[in-house]
């Protein structure tokens, strides 16, 4: 994949484990509409970010596979 790609996904990914700290903290639970913002955001995300994972862990699987 071209590494621009990677780079912005990569980017996508940070970005969603950020919001996934936010959404964790007390002062964002509390603030309905900002909670209510950051989970639409991180909903978006989510898609991207499970496939972008399951293709890191096939690189791995297929790294690990050709060591053998």
């Amino acid at each position: 994949m071209k590494e621009e790609i990677i780079r912005k996904l990569d980017e996508v990914e940070e970005k969603y484990n950020e919001l996934t700290e936010k959404l964790a903290s007390p002062e964002v639970f509390q603030d309905h509409s900002l909670y209510a913002e950051l989970s639409r955001e991180q909903a978006t995300l989510e898609p991207i970010v499970k496939k972008y994972r399951q293709y890191k862990e096939t690189l791995k699987a297929i790294a690990e596979a050709e060591e053998l």
